[in-house]
């Protein structure tokens, strides 16, 4: 009997069954023959199609099951950038308390490359089953796409859960620098553009659009004439700041955090509506006149493959709506300087999306986006 399968078995058991029944009746010809012979082959038919029904119920059912089991193991987070840095503290916060609200562990991963790119692309690229989720930012996703030709990925397929939180940034200088004020910063830029550097991780990150934003607002001329310099995390950009390798790092204060704390770096200035409660001393962005500069703020989300299936989905954007509430959550959240901003995953794909469009705006008027190439 070719291609076995229980539809197979039964036709083949019925037809055996009645190809006997026939042969008697040939051999022994009565009304009562025949019509055993004609009945056994209607309940041939009859089952046939009752078997295949009940197997398409049961695939379905079994296909379903799994579905609704997700997650039966554990959950890797992927930090695109590396350790100590903003994106990695916000996988890590987050990794402590979702397994309450998940019922499974989420392990936080550092894949680095390409300034955040690889990390993200490997799961852009995953099966979607919900296993492989990435701590998106926005240098890999909206800023990213802003200014870079070379991502091979389209961050408006991700399945975007819901947004984490806003990173307030600011800008330092090494303590032992002669720069005391943003003030002091533009005389030195505007006496020797091409002898000031800043740090960032790659084109289109927090590091590299807020000095070019920055600096274009206070009136430099060409601000592309200040030099980036290049390290794998925003722990090594604030490092670099405080070592005196670079002239001033702009990034999230929940990076900057430890080494304000221990004051190898100076604060010039905040994007925050007003005065943050850790940095009393420091001047927001609209104290500086440049008010429009609080829209251009870093995040942190929860992002998926593009086929992530529904039941994933939905599991995700529920225990993220109970992270939300979550007494420690907040608390860890706050304490690294961050703003607690748990959205829906509609509400975080138009937030995405919308800042896309201001940042686009700005990088085309500098001319940014050829500096990637």
């Amino acid at each position: 009997m070719d291609n076995y399968n229980p539809v197979n078995l039964i036709t083949y058991l019925r037809q055996s069954i009645c190809q006997r029944l026939a042969q008697s009746a040939r051999r022994a010809f009565s009304l009562k023959s025949l019509f055993t012979f004609f009945l056994c082959s209607f309940v041939t038919v009859l089952t046939i199609e009752s078997t295949f029904a009940a197997i398409t119920t049961d695939s379905g059912s079994r296909h379903d099951s799994v579905d609704q089991h997700y997650p039966d193991h554990a959950i890797t987070l992927v930090s695109p950038y590396g350790k100590g840095g903003a994106a990695d503290i916000a996988a890590r916060v987050l990794a402590s308390v979702a397994p309450q609200y998940i019922g499974q562990p989420v392990l936080v991963e550092n894949r680095l490359g390409a300034g955040g790119i690889a990390g993200s692309n490997s799961v852009y690229t995953d099966k979607g089953q919900g296993y492989e989720l990435l701590l998106a930012r926005f240098g890999t996703m909206n800023g990213g796409a802003a200014v870079r030709s070379d991502i091979p990925y389209d961050f408006k397929r991700f399945t975007m859960l819901g947004l984490l939180e806003v990173n307030p940034w600011v800008c330092v200088t090494s303590s032992k620098s002669q720069i005391y004020s943003i003030k002091d910063l533009m005389t030195e830029v505007k006496q020797n553009p091409k002898e000031i550097s800043y740090s960032m991780t790659g084109f289109g990150d927090l590091h590299h659009l807020i000095p070019m934003f920055l600096l274009d607002r206070m009136g430099i001329e060409d601000p592309t004439q200040v030099k980036p310099k290049f390290y794998p995390s925003g722990k090594k950009n604030f490092n670099a700041g405080a070592t005196g390798e670079v002239t001033f790092v702009c990034g999230n204060l929940s990076a900057a955090n430890s080494f304000i704390r221990n004051k190898t770096v100076r604060p010039l200035l905040i994007n925050t509506p007003q005065r943050h409660s850790q940095l009393p001393n420091v001047p927001t962005v609209a104290e500086l006149g440049h008010p429009e500069l609080e829209n251009i703020a870093a995040w942190s989300g929860v992002f998926a493959a593009p086929n992530m299936s529904e039941q994933a989905k939905k599991k995700w954007a529920k225990a993220l709506q109970e992270v939300k509430v979550d007494p420690a959550w907040n608390k860890l959240v706050t304490a690294v300087g961050s703003i607690p901003s748990v959205l829906t995953p509609e509400q975080t794909r138009e937030f995405v999306l919308n800042q896309y469009q201001e940042i686009t705006e700005l990088v085309n008027r500098l001319d940014l986006k050829a500096s990637s190439n």
